[in-house]
């Protein structure tokens, strides 16, 4: 065997053939020789010292992002999907709000398990756009987190919309899932006086605050709470009781793009589907959106201020420590007058 071997074959390279080891990587620069057996041809690896096996320097990174975007999609569906769908279930068979607000808790446990594989697990613009006021979130990644949130949440609203199709052909108006402060479609319908148009932007200047309070709330959770096993139950507790809180008042939108994706769901139903849904209630969707952003900025800016007192304070026990640890003592006033009383005098020598 070894006389139908050519020179250029490295002895070692014989040996792991012949004793059944894997082949060397295919950055090896062996090339396979024309004489040698075909069962010693086919397992040689083929490469050259001129075009070496490499992967571009940006490969892993874009890859990273394409799977972080992957992970937000998938869990933002999975989220509102389930959350859209009790919604509709509420338009079939009376539902307590309890009920509503304990699947939207159990919804994102489960959407923060699917994301978590893949990606941080936002879910939430307002919580993308406080990691990047406070958390150094790089702008570009929340480029690409937000459009996916978006894109989930579009999903997850037409998923329900074909699910509960009939229906909605049947009862026409607004989807059931879809936020609304005010009856009327928009302000145009509501304003057929100076007091409704009034009422109107007073309604919507309420729902902007209750959305502001509770998303800062939601998103100073999720920023302050460490890391743990346990932190998607104990979210997923406090979006139920914020729901059971908010939504009397507004509905409890907290994300922007749980406002956003049905409204673009409507329209493209209505363009296609189920023409007499009533459309995107463009100006319902100013409170919920501004709302949940400034909300969801305030509630990053007090998390960022705890972690900052809790870090001071954590640095002045440390130094406290270290100083116990060193023998001395810190001296009060006692300390310091009888030092004062037994000091030799200028010049003496100790």
């Amino acid at each position: 065997m070894l006389a139908l071997v050519a020179p250029s074959v490295p002895l070692a390279m014989l040996v792991r053939v012949a004793s059944g080891a894997p082949p060397l990587p295919s950055f090896v620069p062996v090339e396979r020789p024309g004489n040698l057996p075909h069962f010693l041809r086919r397992s040689m690896p083929v490469a050259s010292a001129q075009t070496p096996v490499t992967k571009r320097a940006d490969a892993p990174a874009d890859f990273g992002l394409r799977a972080e975007a992957l992970g937000e999609v998938l869990g933002t569906c999975v989220l509102l999907l389930l959350g859209f769908g009790v919604g509709c279930s509420a338009q079939l068979a009376p539902i307590s709000l309890a009920h509503v607000a304990g699947a939207w808790g159990g919804a994102v446990v489960l959407a923060s398990g699917v994301a978590s594989k893949l990606s941080d697990s936002h879910l939430n613009p307002a919580v993308t756009l406080a990691m990047v006021l406070h958390r150094a979130f790089p702008p570009r990644k929340a480029v690409v987190y937000v459009l996916a949130q978006l894109l989930g949440a579009l999903l997850a609203s037409l998923l329900a919309g074909l699910a509960f199709l009939p229906q909605l052909r049947a009862s026409g108006g607004w989807l059931p899932f879809q936020l609304a402060f005010s009856a009327a479609p928009g302000p145009v319908a509501s304003a057929a006086s100076a007091a409704a148009a009034a009422s109107f932007s007073l309604r919507a200047l309420v729902t902007f605050a209750h959305e502001a309070w509770a998303t800062c709330v939601l998103v100073f959770l999720v920023m302050h709470l460490e890391e743990s096993p346990l932190k998607p139950a104990m979210i997923g507790g406090a979006v139920a009781l914020l729901i059971s809180v908010a939504a009397p008042l507004t509905g409890a939108g907290l994300n922007p793009a749980r406002d956003v994706g049905p409204r673009l769901a409507a329209v493209l139903l209505r363009m296609t589907l189920a023409p007499q849904l009533a459309g995107a209630g463009v100006a319902q969707a100013a409170p919920y959106v501004t709302g949940s952003l400034v909300g969801g900025a305030l509630g990053g800016a007090l998390a960022s201020w705890v972690e900052h007192v809790r870090t001071r304070a954590a640095g002045m026990r440390a130094h406290a420590c270290a100083l116990d640890s060193d023998g001395s003592e810190p001296q009060g006033l006692e300390g310091a007058e009888t030092n004062v009383l037994h000091s030799p005098p200028d010049g003496a020598s100790s």
